[in-house]
């Protein structure tokens, strides 16, 4: 019973330890997806129309 408790410890620990990187690489991504949009227009204004 004890291993049994033990175990289901360590899921539960590597589980949020999942949820959490994933809402890192979450707000990465929204963080470069709006680097990438004020590139685009930054590079969008020097391009003959």
């Amino acid at each position: 019973m004890e291993q049994s408790t033990a175990n289901l410890h360590n899921v539960s620990s590597s589980v949020e330890e999942q949820n959490m990187t994933m809402g890192e690489v979450s707000s990465s991504a929204e963080l470069l997806s709006q680097m990438a949009e004020d590139l685009h227009k930054a590079v969008s204004y020097f391009k003959p129309q």
